[in-house]
């Protein structure tokens, strides 16, 4: 850290979850849809959420962008309050700045205040495109009376025209049959319509950082080879945004860690 930068300097307030703010998503069992939240569910959600295994480390063309969550709440009708009472270190005028930032957020949002090693790393993390944080939970909605039960996953992409004509799944592994209980490399499950028609490997993160953009399109070779060149050119480009391709390593490690003798794990 350097020694003359102030905690204003090395912390982001961003909002996690806001309410009445429509969220396009994608699920096999409804197709797409849009996702609003309310408030009172907003603020049942933070609550029942152990905030202590967020987590924080994020990744960035091969670096790792180290923070730390210091605080978490939901905005009450006095953010300047919240904002003294939570960085009690802050000044006048940094209260003042953060305070103009939030102020046109509605109440119900949740907050997430991260803290870095150095201003350098928040620079490195603009630069980058990200534009708010996130967290995955799970969640539960209704639809024409059927509740569904679902932890959002990577069943689409960023955008529309992103998008492609089948869904992600993370699960077991295996090269020559499918689902959870299978074993060996890591790799996404592609469906259509709820069927499976092909496998992307996952590749390391070693291999990943050292190849161009070309290698890395070829990077991602395809079991039954069903996959386009066109089509695996954005699936690259998603995994090179953002920390996308460490949360899909995570994704697998974490859904296998119970079957390490049949699996291999991506780093």
């Amino acid at each position: 850290m350097i020694n003359n930068e102030t905690l204003a300097e090395r912390i982001i307030i961003a909002p996690v979850m806001v309410p009445g703010l429509a969220i396009p998503r994608y699920h096999k069992e409804i197709g797409d849809f849009d996702i609003c939240f309310s408030s009172e569910y907003i603020h049942e959600l933070y609550r029942m959420t152990d905030k202590s295994k967020i987590i924080t480390t994020l990744h960035h063309n091969g670096k790792v962008i180290r923070c730390q969550v210091i605080s978490s709440f939901v905005k009450g009708l006095d953010i300047r309050n919240q904002i003294e009472r939570e960085l009690p270190s802050l000044n006048y005028l940094e209260i003042n700045y953060f305070e103009k930032k939030l102020i046109n957020l509605p109440k119900g949002t949740w907050l997430q205040v991260r803290q870095f090693e150095s201003k350098a790393e928040i620079e490195l993390l603009i630069k980058s495109g990200i534009k708010g944080a996130s967290i995955e939970l799970p969640h539960t909605i209704e639809v024409n009376g059927i509740k569904i039960n679902f932890t959002e996953e990577y069943e689409r992409m960023d955008s529309k025209k992103d998008q492609l004509p089948y869904t992600f799944h993370i699960y077991g592994g295996s090269v020559w049959s499918w689902g959870r209980n299978e074993h060996g490399p890591a790799h996404f499950e592609l469906k259509k319509d709820g069927k499976p028609i092909d496998k992307i490997f996952i590749p390391s993160t070693k291999s990943w950082n050292a190849a161009n953009r070309k290698r890395k399109i070829d990077l991602l070779n395809s079991e039954n080879n069903l996959i386009s060149k066109k089509e695996r050119k954005k699936i690259a480009e998603w995994l090179d945004s953002g920390d996308n391709l460490s949360r899909c390593q995570a994704t697998w490690n974490k859904n296998n860690k119970d079957n390490k003798e049949r699996v291999m794990f991506v780093y």
